[in-house]
């Protein structure tokens, strides 16, 4: 547990297995081993010696309702295989579209680290000339593509999304109209280029769009869509009115990307030249030509050459950052998938067991079967069927019961709802498959039934 858990999950290292651990899970199977062996005790207690040497006592009286409660327990245990099945299920279903989903970015071969300037001896424009100095160093390095630095990484990586919300040029301020909100993200010039993000309309920002020129910003296709609808935003203008309250025209339109994390939903990105809102808190991205831990050392370096008092911090790959933002969803597809196939597992031992005993129970009956011309297959056949049965209705309860409770894990799902098809007609299959198996050997075992023998028992 504490190697397949999410980074942040609370108390995680005190997850040990000491002796409270210990002492609670063989009370529990104590008592549970009391319980349920104290049913057949009773039952035994009130069974009446005419009804055992009568012919057929067997399934007389009590024997006939411990039957039935034999039956209920194994229907039971199957209906709560069937829902942690279904949840698991569902949960592995999403984890595959996470894996599937399109980050909007190339995360591979992709280094990013945070660096942090220091206001004091950093004013705007200083901020400014450094990034860029360290952004062209970096390019030229050997191994290196391309570099960039932005204040908000995607797919889960560091950095800050500033939510901002913002007014078309001539839109009064609300109340009288509605404003529309984003994420502000600054960005140097080669962001887009670095990280992979195509550039949809218009155009990305240059070394030309400084302080000194007209105020620029480029959107993604959601803003885009949920601002303009079918026009065409380029050369209109908008402004965060509650903070910069400045008017930037729009030159380009980008895709969407995925800021927090691949489980991310769409929302509305601005993104805004550096030199024309320079912060101090960035994080640097370089695009490698080979292995990206490989030119961790070259980040640092170039970083320690322009200011020796300024360190790079959470040096790491795209991918690496990717794969921790949907780390909670992976805990969870293990954590149910293994209580799935433990219940399974156990489902499949209770069939077994039930229909060992019941092969065993019902030998006199086999025998007069056989002497009276059945065929071992019609044997087996039956021993199959009725652990069918059983497995049939308890598929029944078990998908009631999922499809009640399926709601429940409607925030752990991307991509598919609760009453997933797909999940729903896979699980029962994979269960009668395993009672199939569990209930092949006490068939074979009845088909191989001797006549004698059994009319003699």
């Amino acid at each position: 547990l504490q190697a397949a858990a999410p980074p942040g999950l609370p108390m995680v290292e005190r997850l040990a297995v000491d002796g409270v651990t210990l002492g609670i899970a063989a009370g529990l199977t104590l008592g549970t081993a009391m319980l349920f062996g104290l049913l057949p005790a009773l039952a035994a207690s009130t069974f009446e010696p005419a009804d055992a040497l009568r012919e057929g006592g067997r399934t007389a009286g009590p024997a006939r309702r411990t039957g039935r409660l034999r039956d209920g327990l194994v229907i039971a245990q199957i209906a709560l295989a069937i829902i942690l099945l279904t949840g698991a299920g569902l949960v592995l279903r999403s984890f595959d579209h996470l894996l599937r989903v399109d980050p909007g970015v190339d995360v591979e071969r992709i280094l990013a680290g945070r660096v942090a300037l220091p206001g004091a001896r950093y004013p705007p424009q200083a901020r400014a000339q450094f990034y860029d100095r360290l952004t062209e160093a970096l390019a030229a390095s050997a191994g290196v593509e391309a570099a960039a630095a932005t204040s908000y990484l995607p797919v889960g990586g560091p950095g800050f999304g500033l939510g901002r919300v913002f007014l078309l040029e001539g839109q009064p301020e609300p109340p009288a109209s509605t404003d529309h909100p984003g994420s502000w993200n600054v960005t140097t010039p080669g962001y887009f280029r670095t990280l992979g993000i195509p550039v949809m309309r218009g155009r990305a920002f240059t070394r030309d769009d400084t302080a000194e020129s007209p105020p620029v910003m480029i959107i993604n296709q959601t803003m885009a869509r949920r601002v303009f609808g079918d026009g065409n935003p380029i050369g209109r203008k908008m402004r965060s009115w509650r903070d910069e309250n400045l008017l930037r025209e729009i030159i380009g339109v980008v895709e969407d990307v995925r800021y927090d994390g691949l489980a991310d939903d769409e929302q509305s990105l601005a993104y805004v030249p550096h030199q024309q809102d320079a912060w101090g808190l960035m994080v640097v991205a370089v695009r490698t030509q080979g292995s990206p831990p490989a030119l961790a050392d070259t980040l640092r370096r170039e970083v320690a050459r322009l200011d020796r008092d300024v360190a790079v911090a959470g040096v790491a790959t795209l991918s690496s950052m990717a794969a921790d933002s949907i780390a909670t969803q992976r805990f969870s597809a293990v954590l149910l998938t293994s209580f799935a196939v433990t219940a399974a597992m156990l489902a499949g031992l209770g069939v077994y067991g039930v229909m060992s005993y019941v092969v065993v129970q019902r030998t006199h009956e086999l025998g007069v079967r056989l002497a009276l011309g059945a065929k071992p297959r019609d044997l087996f056949a039956l021993v199959v069927l009725r652990g069918l049965l059983l497995t049939a209705l308890g598929a029944g309860l078990g998908l009631a019961g999922a499809l009640a409770l399926g709601p429940l894990l409607a925030g752990l799902l991307f991509g598919i709802t609760p009453r997933d098809p797909v999940v729903l007609a896979t699980v029962p299959l994979v269960l009668a498959g395993v009672a199939l198996i569990a209930c092949a050997v006490p068939g074979r075992r009845a088909a191989r039934t001797e006549p004698l023998e059994a009319l003699r028992s």
